[in-house]
């Protein structure tokens, strides 16, 4: 047991402590796998017959060259051994500086495996909303988790931008809905097999960690390991899915190696 400074400024405390090595690889692992599957998507991108091909490859390893780069720094931020909130306000602001360079051109990815299908607004539409999603995620995050002090030190003002905070993240979490359902609603089938519905709806799963952090800040006083190793998991999880498994699912389909390893259509 260590003791620590909780991020509410309260009185110190005991929790679990989780050594540095074991959070640093659950990012180093995310970071390699970022890396790889650019590194796919680049050679697929060099190899592909069509110019939609190659563009498509091209994306894909821009999306994981970033989301990699972003993994490196905050990597850096788990080495340096920082206090508790500084830590957590240093890796969440690189984690939405990540999301809002690599997931619009990832609806663009979407829409293309659909055959450019769209149902209420175009593809640049739907990437401008998917920013204002994120947008409004860093406000929840300010009004929400990691900046909110505890209900009971809770001042009138800090209980308003809480509210608003609560508001902010129902109405990101919708708009991503729309977002995502704009891209299949009404369409007959997907014609990748109910693989782009595989890698796009989890998207949502984005949604519901953050809920949870939101729910355990406002109900524990503190900030634990175990809700910032789960964050770092979690998140680890979902961009390894939405990023690299889907990198390596364009880079494969453009070399006509999709069987291979994505034989299973739903």
């Amino acid at each position: 047991m260590a003791d620590f400074v909780p991020l509410n400024g309260g009185a110190a405390t005991s929790r679990v402590f989780v050594p540095a090595h074991i959070r640093s690889t659950v990012l180093r692992a995310a970071a390699g796998s970022l890396l790889f599957a650019a590194i796919v998507s680049f050679v697929a991108a060099l190899n592909a017959d069509t110019s939609e091909d190659r563009f498509e490859c091209g994306l894909a390893t821009a999306i994981n060259l970033v989301a990699f780069y972003h993994y490196s720094k905050m990597l850096a931020i788990r080495e340096l051994s920082l206090p508790g909130q500084t830590a957590e306000m240093a890796i969440e602001a690189v984690r939405l500086s990540d999301w809002f360079v690599t997931l619009p051109p990832l609806v663009i990815e979407i829409h293309m495996l659909l055959g450019g299908y769209t149902k209420w607004f175009t593809p640049p539409t739907a990437a401008l909303l998917l920013s204002a999603v994120i947008a409004l995620g860093a406000f929840v995050r300010l009004g929400t988790d990691e900046l909110a002090p505890p209900t009971k030190m809770s001042t009138n003002s800090d209980a308003i931008v809480r509210f608003i905070g609560f508001v902010m993240f129902f109405a990101a979490f919708a708009l991503l809905s729309v977002v995502l359902c704009n891209a299949f609603v009404d369409l007959p089938s997907d014609p990748m097999g109910g693989w782009t519905w595989a890698f796009a709806f989890p998207w949502l799963g984005y949604g519901v960690v953050a809920a949870i952090g939101i729910i355990s800040r406002n109900v524990w006083t503190d900030y634990s390991d175990g809700l910032s190793l789960f964050k770092d998991c979690s998140y680890s999880a979902l961009d390894l899915w939405s990023k690299a498994a889907f990198g390596l699912f364009i880079a494969t389909k453009s070399l006509g190696q999709q069987e291979k390893l994505f034989h299973f259509a739903m």
